[in-house]
């Protein structure tokens, strides 16, 4: 009587384990299925934020690129506005008829001045004012110098004219693509590399016939070094160089 007493005792026991058991399992799965949820409900979350900081960024940038737009259109607004009032005549940057004639005329324009140019050196006379005649100009290399417009100036204009024609194809080729015909858009692509080229033959130009002639065009620095510097609105041009120095012989 005894024994099946300790051995009831023995089977509620096991089973009260058993029991305990999988009570503990069923609440662990049930804790772990609650971390799961509240884990996918924060991703949720974070996906909703996500996407509304992608959405409040993509707006930032349309309203910015809008803001460019304007701009940009206000700026070539305002330039062809002040052309008007200057009485200035651009190409019309969707025309590859009036660009190739603008850069005709500059071929033109750079022929009669290679012809017609005459060395400075060719005009200056140190000597010219030993003289008793008042009336002979004075011909040394100060007087030129100070008389002389800046070199520069003669290059000015048509770099800055190139510059802003530059620009307007840009914007063109940019902003108003979608408007032109492909063969017009392929000219513009060809015509701008030929625009960039130009501008390029203007700058070495320039600066060869800065260095043809140091000893006018350029400021000593010491005995043996020189630079030429010139600066306006859109053009900073800088040359540094070594002068021409007699060695005495070996």
């Amino acid at each position: 009587m005894v024994k099946r007493k300790k051995n009831r005792s023995k089977k509620k026991l096991k089973a009260l384990e058993l029991l305990t058991r999988q009570k503990n399992e069923e609440n662990e799965r049930l804790l772990e299925q609650e971390n799961q949820r509240a884990l996918q409900l924060q991703k949720e979350r974070e996906h909703v934020i996500r996407g509304s900081m992608l959405n409040e960024t993509m707006k930032q940038f349309e309203k910015i690129k809008s803001f460019m737009e304007v701009s940009r259109r206000q700026e070539i607004e305002e330039k062809q506005w002040q052309k008007y009032i200057n009485c200035k005549t651009f190409p019309d940057p969707k025309s590859p008829p009036e660009l190739r004639s603008f850069l005709f005329q500059c071929e033109l324009d750079d022929i009669y001045k290679e012809n017609h140019q005459i060395n400075p050196r060719l005009l200056l006379n140190e000597r010219s004012i030993l003289t008793q005649d008042p009336n002979k100009p004075d011909l040394r290399l100060r007087t030129f110098q100070k008389v002389r417009p800046p070199i520069g100036d003669q290059y000015r204009k048509r770099i800055q004219q190139i510059i802003q024609i530059n620009d307007e194809l840009n914007h063109v080729l940019e902003i108003e693509k979608h408007n032109l015909p492909e063969n017009i858009a392929t000219d513009l692509r060809k015509l701008q590399l030929q625009f960039r080229s130009t501008l390029t033959s203007y700058l070495d130009k320039w600066s060869f016939e800065v260095l043809s002639n140091i000893d006018i065009n350029m400021r000593f620095l010491d005995p043996i070094t020189a630079d030429y510097n010139y600066k306006c609105d859109e053009i900073k041009h800088f040359l540094w160089t070594f002068r021409e120095v007699p060695l005495p012989p070996d």
